[in-house]
């Protein structure tokens, strides 16, 4: 087992990763979904990472962004929320996984797993297809989608059958 004090500055880098990325997560839940329960098992976590050191000194002497050769580094835009959840849930489970080799602290693998288990969670309701309230007109025939719609009906789906016949 390493020594707690022996790494300040990959400690320092991976508890600020690791809060990061659950932050951006947090406010996805509390914000985007209106998810109470999620939002405060994020906030939690976040707070049982920052809460392992409570004497960071050591960690902020050891900073130096200046020297650091990923500092400032720009990120990559995400194309999609799966793209962008999923590097935040990324950033936070690797940082958790620095931090258990680094300091020894089996707390940190719990976290992680913590976190594996949220990600399941979120991204299984996060990212399935949302239906809208209002009155749906399904169709095959365009003309019928077009008449809804100067009805005012709110959603058209234009439904295609295909009928397969199978000569013999």
């Amino acid at each position: 087992m390493l020594a707690k004090n022996d790494y300040s500055a990959i400690i320092d880098a991976n508890i600020n990763r690791a809060s990061e990325g659950l932050r951006a997560l947090e406010d996805y839940c509390r914000f985007e979904c209106g998810n109470k329960a999620l939002t405060d098992a994020l906030a939690g976590l976040r707070k049982k990472i920052n809460g392992v050191y409570p004497d960071r000194q050591a960690h902020l002497m050891a900073r130096d962004t200046s020297q650091d050769q990923r500092a400032k580094e720009t990120l990559p835009s995400r194309l999609s929320l799966q793209a962008l959840l999923t590097a935040n849930f990324k950033r936070a489970t690797e940082a958790l996984r620095v931090l258990e080799e680094y300091s020894g602290n089996a707390l940190f693998n719990t976290l992680r797993y913590d976190v594996y288990e949220i990600e399941k969670a979120l991204c299984l309701t996060a990212l399935k297809p949302k239906i809208l309230s209002g009155l749906y007109l399904i169709s095959s025939d365009v003309e019928e989608l077009e008449k809804g719609m100067t009805m005012g009906v709110s959603r058209t789906v234009s439904l295609f059958l295909k009928l397969i016949f199978i000569e013999k």
